[in-house]
């Protein structure tokens, strides 16, 4: 029996990020366009927009390579003392790390390196909306740093769309500069979340809840549509069933059956006289992994 987790991977929520993104860009694009912001009021709202993209860029990602651990290159160990105590939370601190390590690089290469993990092809993001945003971002590090003054790392990490030449050149902030870069940053943002939606778009609640039954349940017995009903119109479960073969399930199976259901509706029926002596290797690692996932899995 093959030993690999399930893909529970939901594109809503692999979405979320960007369009919490999406909506900040979109309400600091009409203050600044209707209020008459203060020089400070402005660069607050350049920073506060990169911010918004850069944190969908990563917590997309982190929620992506959780669900999809083998995409994880980083190859690092984690300590006796820092192990976490159920399967979900070392897949959580690996995704981090990489995220971290890939958050290190040059903003094209962090882009090529989230394409490559999501694989999505960046060729639909045009090369003049990305050196746009190369270069908002790095207009946001000389407001936090530097006093809007040009400094060497300007010069080199904003890229062809560089606003000035020398060290020391003044770069300005005026409100069309920050007009410009929300809607540049909102592009890149809807134009990711169009990528990702139709590269995932298969990914739903009900197909994460019948990976996750294929995983636990693989006898014939407690096929997943004699168990549940779905609405898949508005990707909700609906309601659990008896099955028809019910009766005649295993021990170990009738523990799943029973922890998935007190999850579901509190129906805790099957876990009367529960002992995990009852259970082999193979379902006592099956027992772990629900139980690390449980607290966030979309019952």
């Amino acid at each position: 029996m093959s030993s690999e987790i399930p893909k529970l991977l939901i594109l809503e929520r692999l979405l979320e990020p960007l369009r919490t993104a999406a909506d900040i860009l979109q309400r600091l694009r009409d203050d600044v366009a209707t209020a008459r912001p203060s020089e400070t009021l402005l660069q607050g709202a350049l920073v506060m927009a990169v911010a918004a993209v850069e944190s969908a860029l990563t917590e997309s990602l982190e929620y992506y390579l959780r669900n999809f651990p083998q995409k994880i290159s980083s190859g690092k160990s984690l300590s006796v003392d820092a192990l976490p105590s159920n399967t979900a939370e070392l897949l959580a601190a690996a995704a981090h790390r990489e995220v971290v390590a890939l958050g290190y690089k040059s903003f094209p290469d962090f882009l090529k390196g989230y394409a490559a993990a999501v694989s999505i092809e960046l060729g639909t993001l045009s090369t003049e909306n990305l050196e746009s945003v190369q270069e908002v971002k790095a207009t946001r590090n000389l407001v936090l740093h530097n006093g809007l003054r040009a400094n060497a790392i300007y010069l080199e990490q904003a890229g062809p769309a560089r606003r000035a030449d020398y060290v020391g050149d003044k770069v300005k902030v005026d409100p069309a500069y920050v007009m410009i870069s929300i809607e540049t940053l909102l592009s890149f943002v809807t134009r990711l979340e169009a990528q990702v939606d139709a590269k995932y778009l298969k990914y739903t609640k009900i197909a994460a809840h019948r990976e996750l039954w294929r995983y636990m349940f693989d006898s014939p017995l407690l096929a997943y549509d004699d168990c549940w009903e779905v609405d898949e119109a508005k990707d909700r479960i609906v309601a659990c069933k008896r099955g028809r073969y019910e009766g005649d399930i295993s021990n170990s199976e009738r523990i799943f059956l029973g922890l998935w259901r007190a999850h579901f509706n509190g129906d805790g029926q099957h876990l009367t006289g529960f002992n995990m002596r009852a259970l082999d290797s193979d379902n006592a690692r099956k027992l772990h992994f629900f139980l690390s996932i449980a607290r966030d899995f979309p019952w």
